[in-house]
């Protein structure tokens, strides 16, 4: 199996969210996280929207972590808060957030200071990328939009009119993405026969479907939930395959349990033809056993690449990953042994 040489193996992350220490390592192509309730499952996603571009990471960040609201830059405090959660304002002044990765090219390591100058126009994260060069993004109303794109995708926005703008804009150019994606999603849905966008619709386009015996197309919505957000997975993943990895919030949600085995054999499938690291998100246990079946008959280059990364809170606060590879978290599941957190 051909993963990419941009795929993350370590990660850590300093001062950010909950975390004031917080690292992973022996990461692999598919990585699902696992937890308690408020362990940090969803800020460990939004930390690994990570680039070494600075400008495209801060702008993601922000971007993700209001989850497409519209931002009061004009308040620093407003958007310092998104950083942090139960830290003092002394506090933030003194900190430094810091993300470092390694992957099989290269080692990068960003730090970001938040400038706390409330007579700022503009908010101010100053960032250094290993050199004593300084570069400061200026994150201004004019650079933060829906024009991004959200390769943290939470599951309160599978709706999201994204994935149809972008299935609209490239479907005239890559018909031959347009023909695979169709034969995917025939897997769990056997009777569609074309995908197309409502070009009369211009604010938020939606994707129609016509299926065998049924004259008339209907929107992906009213098919289902599960249907809509395996066809955003994939539209991400087929026509964003520059993007190093995508980050699932609550992957199985939406997804009915006839169906969850095909739909991880498909996830897995388009994320290694297209060379994107997936980090995933669950409570259940359900999914979790799925995961495993599915990679039970995918086979051995598969599970090679499969992890199970279980989050822990300890006593004195601090969240500790526990990592399973794929023979590790098969015994214990069939031990009926619990990984998925929590004392």
């Amino acid at each position: 199996m051909k993963v990419s040489d941009n795929n993350i193996i370590d990660f850590k992350v300093k001062n950010f969210k909950k975390f004031k220490h917080f690292e992973m390592d022996n990461l692999g192509q598919f990585n699902l996280i696992v937890g308690d309730n408020n362990v940090g499952k969803t800020s460990v996603l939004e930390a690994l929207l990570v680039k070494t571009n600075s400008n495209l990471f801060i702008e993601g960040l922000l971007h993700s972590l209001e989850i497409g609201r519209n931002i009061d830059v004009e308040s620093n405090q407003n958007i310092i808060s998104k950083f942090y959660v139960n830290i003092s304002d002394s506090d933030i002044i003194n900190s430094e957030i810091s993300f470092s990765f390694n992957t099989i090219e290269q080692f990068k390591e960003i730090k970001i200071i938040c400038n706390q100058n409330a007579n700022l126009s503009k908010f101010v994260i100053s960032i250094n990328h290993q050199n004593p060069n300084i570069v400061e993004s200026y994150v201004s109303k004019n650079n933060i939009g829906g024009n991004l794109m959200p390769n943290l995708i939470f599951s309160s926005n599978i709706y999201s009119s994204f994935s149809a703008r972008t299935f609209s804009d490239k479907i005239y150019r890559y018909a031959s993405k347009k023909d695979k994606l169709i034969k995917t999603l025939k897997i769990l849905l056997p009777n569609i026969t074309d995908l197309y966008p409502d070009k009369f619709e211009t604010s938020s386009q939606t994707i129609y479907a016509r299926q065998k015996d049924i004259d008339k197309a209907i929107p992906m919505q009213l098919i289902g939930e599960g249907s809509v957000k395996l066809l955003n997975y994939l539209i991400f993943m087929q026509f964003f395959s520059d993007q190093d990895r995508i980050m699932l919030d609550e992957v199985d949600n939406g997804i009915h349990y006839s169906k969850m085995k095909d739909f991880w054999k498909i996830l897995l499938k388009s994320s290694v033809d297209n060379q994107i690291q997936l980090f995933m998100t669950t409570h259940s246990k359900e999914c979790i056993n799925y995961y495993k079946e599915a990679l039970s008959e995918l086979g051995e280059e598969f599970q090679n690449e499969a992890r199970i990364i279980s989050l822990n809170e300890l006593p004195d606060k601090s969240v500790k990953a526990f990592n399973y590879n794929y023979e590790r978290f098969s015994n214990e599941l069939e031990l009926g042994n619990e990984i998925r957190g929590g004392y």
